[in-house]
């Protein structure tokens, strides 16, 4: 379990949220994180906790924010591991192109919605794949966290990496 020290922040419009202070010293692009703000600043349900002494999870839906947020299964299981008090669960999604390209860019790994912290300082990444057509993008996120693509690459500093949905245990053939 991680114990980041985080910074409790305000925007313009008084919505709180909560920055990781590792990751604030990393390269992070205003551009990016705004964008990540406004996102939450029209949501409800957003779960903020302090990561210290939990286990924490990134839960990582392989598609954009549109489509994600859609996927009852996933804000089910974002509600429900929230509700646990020994773990901590934030959202990552795949960037849009036009984000994609800023990540790029500036080089920014890629970040959760909620303390802004990078995968890597996650416990556990875990995966909601429900269609076949994102298997490439698991790849791409990954690659954008800076977190190797095969486990035998992975060692016992980098998170555990698992997959969930309907696409870990449903099999066409049988």
């Amino acid at each position: 379990m991680r114990n980041d020290p985080v910074l409790e922040c305000t925007n313009k419009r008084g919505k709180k949220s909560i920055m990781n202070k590792a990751a604030i010293g990393l390269i992070m692009n205003r551009k990016l994180v705004d964008k990540i703000n406004y996102l939450i600043s029209k949501e409800k349900g957003t779960v903020f906790k302090d990561p210290g002494g939990r286990i924490n999870i990134a839960l990582v839906y392989p598609n954009r924010y549109s489509v994600g947020m859609s996927s009852l299964g996933f804000q089910g299981i974002y509600g429900f591991l929230n509700s646990m008090h020994d773990v901590v669960c934030e959202r990552v999604f795949l960037p849009d192109e036009g984000e994609l390209l800023e990540y790029i860019r500036t080089n920014t790994r890629l970040f959760s919605l909620e303390s802004k912290r990078t995968l890597d300082r996650f416990d556990i990444i875990a995966f909601s794949v429900s269609f076949e057509n994102d298997y490439p993008n698991v790849v791409k996120i990954l690659k954008m966290a800076k977190i190797p693509v095969r486990s035998i690459d992975r060692d016992e500093s980098d998170p555990l990496v698992i997959m969930g949905g309907v696409c870990a245990f449903y099999n066409l053939q049988s």
